[in-house]
């Protein structure tokens, strides 16, 4: 018996997969930007420094370097920023910039970084929902599918020994017409009292019992190594059960790196 939920499942499991790629994105975007931050922060300290004491000498060649390193690597880890987008690095010929233009500079990417850190905890914290979502689903439909397997084969199980004592009857019935006339006049008799009975048996066959959908929420909690999703339960009769209905309504949740802000693509080089 295949399982009736197949191609959800499998749907589940790679959204899974997919849903893993970008958690290893996301952990090196919060990698990234904790350490830009802490440079940025230590070198606005020291240009501001030396912006308030007016110093007479000019920023030097290195300074400048890494002003322009700041700035490259905050456009690489952060995106369509429009007021990032308009920065742009320092031409290394001629005279160096004036050391208010630099801390000018340090303050986009300041403010710029500051953005960042909200987009990055709201896509944070909506891409562990709905990973929590996916694992809830994917453990509801292996449940269900080892529910559906043991159902009908307990039921292939339980019309073998009819079979079996259906012959035993027979070879029991020849038995009995070999001995004699008179006991096989009285079998005869004996079949057709008990022709109603059979005809009963034969109903109660035809009546084959359906495969019910029933997975509690403790069965798919003892599945999942770590929370679940509440919203994927629904209260019948006192008892939370996997809503199936909700899952053919809305589908496979899946989760979509902003197209603004953050650039942890899974498949970016």
């Amino acid at each position: 018996m295949e399982f009736s939920r197949k191609e959800q499942l499998a749907s589940t499991v790679t959204a899974l997969d997919e849903h893993r790629k970008f958690a290893d994105s996301i952990r090196k975007a919060h990698q990234n930007h904790s350490a830009q931050t802490s440079q940025l922060r230590g070198l606005y300290e020291e240009v501001d420094k030396l912006t308030k004491s007016k110093s007479v000498v000019p920023p030097s060649d290195l300074l400048v370097e890494v002003v322009n390193t700041q700035i490259a690597d905050a456009k690489a880890l952060i995106f369509r920023d429009a007021y990032l987008d308009r920065l742009k690095s320092f031409v290394p010929a001629g005279d160096n910039p004036s050391y208010p233009d630099i801390l000018l500079s340090l303050r986009i990417l300041q403010q710029a970084s500051e953005r960042f850190t909200s987009m990055l905890e709201v896509e944070t914290d909506k891409h562990s929902t709905t990973g929590t979502e996916l694992q809830t689903i994917a453990a509801a439909l292996r449940v269900a599918e080892q529910d559906e397997i043991d159902f009908y084969t307990e039921d292939t199980n339980d019309e073998e020994p009819e079979s079996s004592e259906m012959d035993e009857n027979e070879d029991s019935a020849s038995e009995e017409d070999d001995s004699d006339a008179t006991d096989s006049d009285d079998a005869e008799d004996e079949e057709e009292d008990s022709e109603p009975a059979e005809e009963d048996v034969d109903s109660d066959e035809n009546q084959t019992d359906e495969y019910d959908e029933y997975i509690r929420k403790s069965e798919v909690k003892a599945k999942v190594d770590g929370l679940i999703s509440e919203t994927w339960f629904k209260k019948y009769d006192d008892v939370l059960l996997f809503d199936f209905e909700k899952l053919d309504r809305i589908g496979i949740p899946l989760y979509e790196s902003p197209r603004d802000g953050i650039t942890f693509e899974p498949h970016q080089k």
